[in-house]
């Protein structure tokens, strides 16, 4: 190796003739050393510098992977906020405004109306609910839907079920055992939170005069707010229903 050497050294001839010596041998101020340990600094030097030409080396790879990442991570975060918004403003849209949002039952109350008429409680009576027997008053607040039989109602429970789903209020299916319909009429009330109750005698239903498929809106304090019969297709409740929210 031939360096810059201070002190004392000695020339070393060259081949080549077109080397700065001129005569085959290397300039004055080129010198080799007698001892290559005087080369040690030289050779740490340049192994500091390929060393630091590694580290940026390594520096500019590892910047342009996180700048792939976060490019890539950017673009999935911004449509993921971009789908979230857009949610957000379809269910503002689609969303009843001013409508209750919970369907917890509160105490019992004690009106002065007799049980089985509006403003009153419903009749102490027991349906089956399941395998369970549950008082009628438990099933609050609730829409209870008097069925006939037949009933021949799929279209109207359809309806009635999805303005009582936008109330988050369940619709409650009060039938006699054995009703044929039951299943029918169960996957129609899929707007909402519905389920079947067996009143045998038909108690509730007679209670209320039920005509046809007949609608009794049950507070969540128990109290019957408004009863509507001959339930068709097209026929508005949602007025009677917001008496629930109270």
């Amino acid at each position: 190796m031939v360096s810059r050497v201070l002190g004392r050294g000695h020339t070393v001839p060259v081949t080549d003739p077109g080397h700065p010596g001129g005569d085959g041998s290397l300039p004055p101020e080129w010198t080799a050393p007698d001892d290559a340990r005087a080369l040690e600094g030289d050779l740490r030097a340049w192994r500091r510098e390929q060393a630091a030409a590694a580290r940026r080396q390594r520096f500019a790879a590892a910047a342009g992977r996180r700048w792939r990442w976060r490019g890539s991570s950017g673009l999935v975060i911004a449509l993921v906020l971009l789908g979230v918004t857009a949610l957000g403003v379809g269910l503002v849209v689609v969303a009843p405004i001013g409508l209750p949002t919970t369907s917890e039952a509160r105490p019992l109350a004690s009106p002065t109306r007799s049980p089985g008429s509006i403003g009153g409680l419903l009749p102490s009576v027991t349906v089956r609910v399941g395998t369970e027997e549950r008082a009628a008053r438990e099933l609050r607040p609730a829409v209870l839907a008097m069925l006939p039989q037949p009933c021949r109602c799929t279209l109207a429970v359809r309806e009635l079920s999805a303005v009582v789903g936008q109330f988050a209020l369940p619709l409650v299916l009060v039938t006699v055992a054995g009703n044929a319909e039951i299943g029918a009429l169960l996957t129609a009330a899929r707007g909402s939170r519905s389920y079947p109750a067996y009143d045998a005698a038909a108690t509730l239903a007679d209670a209320y005069a039920a005509r046809g498929l007949t609608a009794v809106l049950v507070r969540a304090d128990g109290v019957v707010t408004a009863v509507q019969r001959d339930l068709h297709p097209g026929q508005p409740i949602g007025g009677a229903l917001s008496e629930l929210a109270r």
